[in-house]
């Protein structure tokens, strides 16, 4: 953001939005001006190629800001959120950036740690060949981050690698984590536009892998069930033709099954939630 004083007008307009229901958390960037997401309001503009310029703001790091924001809202109960400091987090997130910090690095930043972490979390799925590709990927993200960039070559084998496990592989969980694997290994100067799409997707597979101990039989085959749809879709998309409208449209719907809705305890799922908006913060600030 340019100087303090505009920071502080934008974060206050957009306090107000909130406070009238007119701002809200949205996976898409929105502003009709008058309603809009918490990314469309800050900028007062949809138009994703001026967002950079209209707020001094990465977009992506902007919209995964947003996206913690709406899944606190979801998912934290109101004191649990107030307790961790999570509550408002978008505007949390905003009040904590320095003005003119160049914010360009974060999100690079952010899967990189994301991988380091995912290689030696103990939730992983036990497949060996996942495991080491995973480990693999943290490191190459380590050198890309540290100016030794690999070649071409390296990360394309990697993606092959990745969606090679993903066809081979009995487990949905695992199968998963390697379509989201082969999602991040481009070098990280060409994931611009695809990191958001990650993240998301990673922590969500790492909530579902933490809190399913917890999951009776019937949630955990619902579970796997979902696992499955990033490979079936990978899968589908290859054909000639594809129709991705009419792919989503045909999925099977979730039959209401006895057991589905009983509740599951949540606090591994949420320290998971709560160590994410720690991250971007942290990062964001340091800048």
């Amino acid at each position: 953001m340019e100087s303090r004083d505009l920071k502080q007008q934008r974060i206050e307009r957009l306090r107000g939005l909130i406070a009238a229901g007119a701002a809200k958390p949205s996976p898409k960037l929105a502003w009709n001006g008058e309603n809009g997401s918490l990314s469309g309001a800050l900028a007062q503009d949809k138009d994703a190629a001026r967002f950079a310029e209209l707020t001094g703001l990465p977009l992506e790091l902007s919209q995964w800001a947003e996206l913690l924001d709406g899944a606190v809202g979801r998912q934290a109960a109101a004191e649990f959120a107030a307790a961790q400091g999570l509550d408002g987090f978008y505007l949390r997130w905003l009040g904590a950036l320095r003005p003119g910090a160049d914010l360009g690095p974060v999100m690079p930043e952010i899967i990189g740690r994301q991988l380091a972490e995912l290689a030696e979390w103990p939730e992983l799925p036990p497949d060996a060949a996942v495991r080491r590709l995973s480990r693999d990927l943290a490191l190459l993200w380590q050198r890309a981050l540290g100016g030794d960039v690999a070649d071409a070559d390296e990360w394309r084998t990697r993606r092959k690698e990745a969606v090679g496990l993903s066809d081979s592989l009995d487990d949905a969980f695992a199968a998963s984590l390697a379509e989201i694997l082969s999602s991040v290994a481009w070098p990280p100067a060409q994931l611009e536009g695809e990191a958001l799409a990650a993240l998301q997707k990673l922590l969500s597979l790492r909530q579902t892998l933490a809190t399913l101990p917890g999951m009776n039989a019937v949630q955990q085959a619902a579970a796997r069930e979902s696992a499955e749809q990033p490979r079936r879709f990978r899968r589908a998309a290859e054909a000639p033709g594809f129709d991705m409208m009419a792919w989503y449209l045909n999925q099977p719907k979730p039959e209401p099954a006895p057991g589905l809705e009983e509740p599951v305890d949540q606090a591994a799922s949420l320290a998971l939630l709560a160590a994410a908006c720690r991250q971007v913060l942290a990062l964001s600030a340091l800048r």
